[in-house]
C-alpha cells in the first residue's frame, strides 16, 4: 500500500485489496498515519472470504478494500467492518445497499 501511495499522482486515486490488519494491527500503525496526514481515505470496507472469492485463500481470511485519494484533506468517507455476505459491493465505496 506504501508504494502504491508513493507512485500515485498527486491528486490521483487509488483502489486496493489488502488484508484486514491495516485498520487492527499493531505494524500498520505508520501506514495508517500516513493515509490520515497525506491521503483523504474515500472507503475501507472488509469482508471475510466466505463467498469463496479468492478461491486459494481460507474462507475466514479477512480483507480490506481500500480507496483513498493523495490530497492532504479530510472529509467523510464510507466504511463498513466484518461483512461475511457480499452484496452489491460493485457500486462500493458509492453507495452501500443491504
Amino acid at each position: 500500500m506504501e508504494q502504491c501511495f508513493n507512485i500515485l499522482h498527486p491528486q490521483g486515486y487509488c483502489r486496493i485489496i489488502i488484508p484486514r490488519g491495516i485498520y487492527t494491527d499493531l505494524g500498520t500503525k505508520q501506514l495508517r498515519e500516513m493515509l490520515f496526514s497525506q491521503a483523504n481515505l474515500t472507503g475501507l470496507f472488509c469482508f471475510e472470504n466466505r463467498q469463496i472469492i479468492f478461491e486459494c485463500v481460507d474462507s475466514r481470511f479477512k480483507f480490506v478494500i481500500l480507496t483513498f485519494e493523495k490530497i492532504n484533506k479530510l472529509f467523510p468517507f464510507l466504511w463498513s467492518l466484518c461483512v461475511t455476505i457480499l452484496r452489491n459491493y460493485n457500486v462500493f465505496p458509492i453507495k452501500i445497499v443491504e
